[in-house]
């Protein structure tokens, strides 16, 4: 046994437990009240979160699991002579990340990071794209404030120039690109407060274009004007994209679904999913246990110093050949999507950008002149617009 490796690793996942508990103690006194609809989902899906984060952190500081992870490392590199004969019939490197990628303090960490109040109650980043993993922690852990992100603006308005404004240039949104281009010409002044204030009405102005798009889409026989005026009863953002009528017409991979939405999907939905892809989930069980019977083995194998005899291989090479079988069944990015709806797809709206943009449209402008604001509201933007663009060419 490693003792260094041992101390190095309980350091780390105390560390991890420890935050942990601290962002459910406070996810748990919040509970009690009264808060926006996308908050409330917040809380909850923060806290079944850290409680995973808890159980799998216990689990891991268990000395079987300390003496396993250790064991499990020596094992894999004494195995390479062998992992080489099945490089063709196993990809050695998924072998591992099944056995570790829950476990890995980082992955622990970042999933703890993500649910921090800074990130995903105070403020949203949970769609967020600039920053380095750093900046983020530091962030998280309340080491720093919005305006470490701020240098990121430049690169932000090299980005909206050449994607948002040759995006608005070759569509029918002549307003709208007049509406950036003087927006972008204000930031460059230094007048931030009156850019922010273009921004989120661009924003506005599009959101509701593009819901009439997908409506008559969804909706072919409606006339433009009954459109119209579905389009302007909404007269909030949020009860626009989340009216219960749009149609689940935006095919997404069950990846993205996981990785990109899961801050905006209700629960029922994620139940729904798992039923739907329930063989995954068999076979994914049937991988696994498999992989931990040969685990097990190897453990063995190595603990008794035992050689690796023709015998054992062929033993482990059939084990890994019905493993490798089921691998058929599961669900890959690339042959299983699921579709969502509008509410979804366009859900990091109805976050903390929504306050922002409540407080600025009915006069509250003194809180949003810095340039966080505008490098949000930018990276918003870009958001929406690559969305409209993916929606235009995938939706059915």
């Amino acid at each position: 046994m490693n003792s260094l490796t041992d101390k190095n690793r309980i350091k780390e996942l105390k560390g991890i437990k420890k935050l942990a508990n601290k962002y459910l103690a406070f996810y748990c006194s919040k509970s009690a009240f009264k808060h926006d609809k996308w908050k409330k989902g917040s809380i909850q899906r923060n806290i079944l979160t850290l409680k995973d984060v808890i159980t799998i952190v216990n689990g891991e500081l268990h000395p079987n699991s300390l003496t396993d992870f250790n064991a499990l490392n020596r094992t894999f590199f004494e195995m390479s002579d062998f992992n080489n004969e099945l490089k063709n019939k196993f990809d050695t490197f998924k072998f591992m990340e099944l056995f570790k990628r829950k476990t890995n303090t980082f992955f622990l960490l970042m999933n703890t990071v993500y649910c921090s109040p800074n990130i995903s109650y105070f403020n949203d980043l949970t769609w967020f794209r600039h920053g380095t993993v750093k900046e983020l922690i530091d962030y998280a852990l309340g080491k720093s404030d919005e305006s470490i992100f701020e240098k990121y603006l430049e690169t932000q308005m090299k980005n909206t120039c050449e994607n948002d404004v040759t995006y608005l240039k070759h569509s029918k949104h002549k307003n709208e690109l007049l509406l950036l281009q003087n927006a972008i010409n204000l930031i460059e002044k230094g007048h931030i407060i009156s850019a922010n204030i273009l921004i989120v009405t661009l924003i506005e102005g599009l959101v509701r274009m593009f819901c009439f798009s997908v409506r008559k889409k969804q909706n072919p026989l409606e006339s433009d004007d009954k459109i119209r005026e579905f389009i302007s009863s909404k007269q909030s953002l949020e009860l626009l994209i989340n009216d219960s009528d749009w149609i689940r017409d935006v095919p997404i991979s069950i990846s993205s679904y996981i990785k990109r939405y899961n801050y905006f999907i209700p629960c029922i939905e994620r139940k729904a999913i798992e039923a739907r892809y329930q063989s995954h989930i068999s076979a994914a069980k049937y991988i696994n246990d498999g992989l931990a019977n040969i685990y097990n083995q190897m453990i063995v194998i190595t603990s008794e110093n035992t050689k690796i005899n023709n015998q054992i291989k062929s033993e482990l090479k059939s084990k890994f050949e019905s493993i490798e079988r089921k691998f058929s069944d599961l669900a890959s990015e690339n042959e299983k999507s699921v579709k969502i709806n509008l509410s979804v797809y366009l859900g990091y709206l109805n976050h903390k950008y929504k306050h922002d943009r409540n407080n600025i449209i009915h006069g509250e402008y003194s809180n949003y002149g810095e340039k966080w604001n505008t490098l949000y509201y930018l990276s918003a933007l870009g958001h929406l617009i690559e969305k409209i663009k993916y929606y235009e060419e995938n939706a059915n």
